[in-house]
């Protein structure tokens, strides 16, 4: 009953925060066009947070405010700006009847809700750096701590102990760098330079991809070898072994992550192994002997592992280092999407409302920092594609003004109205589109399809799931 209440409590506060953090983007976004067209004095008839009927609505000073149904975004109707716009509705004032809005008051209104996401952007940037970011050390750490025996990184050299210093070419830092290029390499090829006996070696090998179709690296991070339980009536349990444990070395080999101590038992079936381990701050040692688990065909001792909140640093990005890695992880990614032969990325693969939500939702209940750095992400996001020149987004309607002060008189009403409703229909088939997509992946990350065989690309390289060994 008491796990019930706090797994009821933990749902309802991520949800909540969740909800929240999603809002608090599109209100940034909607108040800055609202900002500007009340200090231009432009007509504002509604501000809406989501579509759809009203759930709840009040005017206040002749303004419109309400909460709406469908969460897929947010409006400030505008119909001086935009007078029969096919989402927000058609003005209860005639057009003919609307003051002439200049193109000097309509652009910077249209450019706020961009630049007001990108301010808060840096806002909440600032707010980490001040504050940090935890993450596990071997988020840090490019020290390769397991390699597969069938992998293709071991194929080609890779060993553990090994430091990535670059991959094709372009240095990595730590394993959302080493993630972020395995995944968006426009070659089949990976060449990675490694660190290694005080000199660096270059490997090539074209690497796995994972349940989503995205390559990744099966090698692992180097890692603290942190016992999370202990199963009764295994050799774990007989040898004395406890939780918090934290496994130094088995039979004098130093271990760099929990899959090298599963490689190191694998094949010591009814074997007696000396374990080092620290508990309490006090070194100790202690012999086990693993035994054959029937199913898996191979050693264990009954095991699980966990982060350590020893193993768990802070760091501090500045806001420009922040802000400098999403505009390259989005260059990056629109590169892999036009070189989809190459990637195996595509449209497919870009996450709509669900997605979003999704990876809000699993960040707030790790910490809710990865959940602001996410925001980060999410707005500098949000900021560019709203400026795309495409009809129905803001990048669409300063096109069609710019081309209106370029010709000196209004555009056809008819056909600008032809041109909003066939981009409304695009926009919303790819909404569904992204939307279905979002939903298999669901299903894929939380055990509703096939069982993966990798973590996929994109995991939060500081979550502190536990990791089952038995």
């Amino acid at each position: 009953m008491e796990n019930f209440l706090i797994s009821s409590l933990k749902f309802l506060y991520c949800t909540f925060m969740v909800l929240l953090l999603f809002n608090l983007t599109i209100f940034v976004h909607e108040y800055g066009h609202y900002l500007l067209a009340r200090w231009r004095k432009l007509k504002v008839d509604e501000f809406s947070i989501w579509f759809g009927p009203a759930i709840w609505q009040k005017k206040i000073g002749g303004i419109l405010f309400s909460l709406r149904s469908i969460p897929l975004g947010g409006y400030v109707k505008l119909p001086q700006l935009q007078p029969d716009d096919p989402i927000e509705g058609k003005s209860e004032i005639p057009k003919e009847e609307l003051p002439y809005a200049r193109p000097v008051d309509r652009i910077p209104t249209l450019f706020a809700g961009s630049v007001f996401n990108f301010l808060f952007a840096i806002l909440i940037a600032c707010l980490l750096w001040v504050v940090g970011i935890p993450v596990d050390k071997s988020f840090t750490d490019t020290t390769i701590g397991y390699v597969p025996e069938n992998s293709a990184e071991a194929a080609a050299g890779l060993r553990i102990g090994d430091k990535i210093v670059s991959i094709n070419g372009n240095a990595v830092h730590d394993w959302m760098d080493i993630k972020a290029e395995t995944a968006l390499a426009t070659t089949s090829t990976l060449s990675l330079s490694v660190l290694r006996d005080h000199g660096t070696e270059a490997l090539h090998f074209q690497p796995a991809k994972n349940m989503l179709g995205i390559r990744e690296l099966q090698s692992e991070s180097r890692q603290g070898v942190v016992v999370g339980r202990v199963i009764d009536g295994t050799p774990a349990s007989r040898a004395g072994l406890k939780t918090d444990d934290h496994i130094l070395s088995v039979d004098g080999i130093e271990l760099l992550s929990p899959d090298h101590l599963a490689s190191i038992v694998a094949p010591r079936i009814g074997k007696e192994c000396a374990i080092v381990l620290e508990r309490n701050g006090n070194r100790m040692n202690l012999t086990v002997t693993p035994v054959l688990d029937p199913d898996a065909r191979r050693g264990k001792i009954g095991i699980g592992f966990k982060v350590s909140e020893a193993d768990t640093v802070l760091i501090h990005p500045n806001p420009i280092k922040q802000i400098t890695e999403v505009l390259l992880r989005m260059a990056q990614i629109i590169n892999a999407i036009f070189h989809h032969k190459e990637t195996g990325i595509g449209v497919k693969d870009l996450a709509g409302p669900i997605g979003i939500v999704d990876q809000l939702y699993q960040m707030v209940a790790v910490d809710i920092r990865h959940a602001l750095y996410f925001l980060v992400l999410l707005n500098v996001n949000l900021a560019i594609l709203n400026l795309l020149p495409l009809p129905v987004l803001d990048g669409g309607h300063i096109m069609f003004t710019i081309l209106e002060w370029a010709r000196r008189k209004p555009l056809n009403h008819k056909l600008m109205e032809a041109i909003q409703m066939t981009f409304v229909i695009l926009l919303l088939a790819f909404v569904v589109y992204v939307s279905f997509n979002d939903v298999k992946r669901w299903q894929l990350m939380h055990g509703f399809g096939p069982k993966p065989e990798a973590v996929p690309a994109g995991q939060n390289p500081a979550s502190n799931r536990p990791m089952d060994r038995k």
